[in-house]
């Protein structure tokens, strides 16, 4: 009886924690399209600045700092795979000859032998120095709801993890 009350407690004190790992993600969420939002105010700023430049120079210095956002990004993308290692597989790729960031998540129990099923959670194609022709979704809009996907793929990643320790 005494051992049910425990893993009750424990089961009660898991469901507690996962309510609060969503909330953070909803707040990571709200936090990426305000980011987005102050890029664009700060891009705008940046051409009204430049003005009296020739266009094609102050065109060129905006897209300059777009791409160090898309790059600071994507360098957070491939850290979260470095640290999350040990409960999901991230594997990022970047081509230079096409200028995009590749990103396939799998499970960590992921079986890479001959005939083995694969199971992708998340494949992405990011394309840095255009917009995505569905939506017409900037490389930075695109990668932070890449980033927002990929931190709710851990936090599951983790709560299934702790729920078999």
């Amino acid at each position: 009886m005494n051992n049910d009350k425990t893993a009750r407690e424990m089961l009660e004190e898991a469901l507690k924690v996962k309510a609060e790992a969503v909330e953070v993600l909803k707040k990571v969420n709200r936090n990426s399209e305000e980011n987005a939002k102050l890029l664009s105010r700060c891009e705008e700023t940046i051409l009204k600045g430049l003005a009296p430049v020739s266009p094609a120079v102050h065109v060129k210095f905006a897209e300059d700092v777009s791409n160090r956002n898309c790059h600071d990004v994507i360098l957070g993308i491939v850290e979260l795979g470095l640290v999350n290692r040990d409960v999901i597989q991230i594997h990022a790729t970047w081509d230079p000859n096409c200028c995009s960031f590749y990103l396939s998540v799998f499970p960590l129990e992921q079986v890479w032998s001959t005939g083995a099923e694969i199971v992708r959670l998340l494949k992405a194609d990011v394309y840095i120095d255009r917009n995505r022709y569905e939506d017409d979704a900037t490389p930075l809009q695109q990668l932070l709801e890449l980033e927002d996907k990929l931190l709710e793929l851990i936090a599951d990643a983790k709560d299934k993890a702790e729920v078999k320790a």
